[in-house]
């Protein structure tokens, strides 16, 4: 994998490693329109963290001080949903990163920027919501499973089932394997009013190099409201989102670094107009806990658009 090395004015430390930030979102969920549509669209995620430390271990035994740490991870990606048939939807992605991290105690910084990998899930509508205008309670449930593709560049750089640079291992733009997704959606509204539900889980598998990224699963509710006038509809929301992934490993070895669980509050609104729609979500980390040393979420942020088909 290529990195860029961006040159600071500072006395060169030999050897720094960085401990990154952990992001645990599989995919971005936003509130599953209740037509029979399909769409195409982009979006923009970013999420930066930042921490501060004396000194920590790393998966091979060393111990570093880094004094101000900074990571941006931002990713922009086309995104599309068609149906096949009214019960059979398929939806995926197609992203591009770019990830950078710096230290106040570094003579660099890192980033690597390029394709990621995409993903790819097909869902069935198990339960319809009523065309029936009398019913008030409308409900919606579709079951999923897909794959992520091993597209984006992976680390290669191994020594003796450890990286060789803990820095560019996190900041990889693909992990070089097939995983498996499954994933439920639940919605139910009433008149301009609905409640969603959505539970991903993620499958890893080791790739060429015995790299698994821990399992991750998602789950996240938002309540939404639809104030509609003539020829737009306005549609704000409010919800929270639970993160957890097992710790990354090398050939069964332990990245100690890696792994744990955040909650975040959420809100956000769409707004749509004839076939376009715009949309902005931002998440609040509420609370985490993180394994061995890893840097806090600060701000974290999605936005887009959508075209309908």
């Amino acid at each position: 994998m290529k990195k860029t090395v961006l040159l600071v004015l500072c006395i060169a430390l030999p050897n720094i490693i960085l401990a990154c930030g952990c992001d645990m979102l599989i995919t971005y969920q936003g509130i599953m329109p209740t037509d029979y549509n399909g769409n195409i669209g982009f979006n923009m995620r970013q999420r930066y963290f930042k921490g501060a430390a004396l000194t920590h271990n790393h998966s091979d035994g060393s111990s570093h001080e880094h004094g101000q740490m900074n990571q941006l991870l931002s990713n922009y990606e086309l995104n599309y949903r068609f149906f096949l048939t009214r019960k059979i939807i398929i939806n995926g992605n197609l992203p591009m990163a770019d990830y950078q991290l710096s230290s106040s105690k570094a003579a660099a910084n890192y980033r690597n920027s390029g394709i990621g990998d995409p993903f790819i899930i097909a869902k069935y509508e198990i339960v319809s919501p009523s065309t029936n205008n009398d019913v008030k309670n409308k409900h919606r449930l579709l079951i999923g499973s897909g794959v992520k593709l091993p597209l984006g560049l992976y680390y290669k750089d191994m020594l003796n089932d450890q990286p060789a640079d803990e820095n560019l291992l996190q900041l990889q733009l693909g992990t070089g394997s097939f995983d498996y997704i499954a994933n439920i959606n639940y919605q139910i509204k009433h008149n301009n009013a609905g409640l969603q539900t959505d539970i991903s889980f993620k499958k890893n598998f080791a790739n060429k190099l015995g790299f698994t990224k821990g399992n991750q699963i998602n789950a996240q509710v938002n309540y939404f409201y639809q104030k509609r006038w003539s020829k737009t509809v306005l549609m704000p929301f409010v919800g929270a989102l639970y993160e957890n992934s097992l710790t990354d490993k090398i050939n069964n070895n332990i990245l100690v670094n890696t792994g744990g669980n955040n909650l975040y509050g959420s809100f956000g609104a769409e707004f749509f107009m004839k076939k376009v729609s715009v949309y902005f979500n931002y998440q609040q980390l509420l609370s985490g806990a993180l394994n061995g040393f890893q840097m806090k979420n600060n701000l974290r942020f999605t936005f887009g658009m959508n075209y309908q088909l």
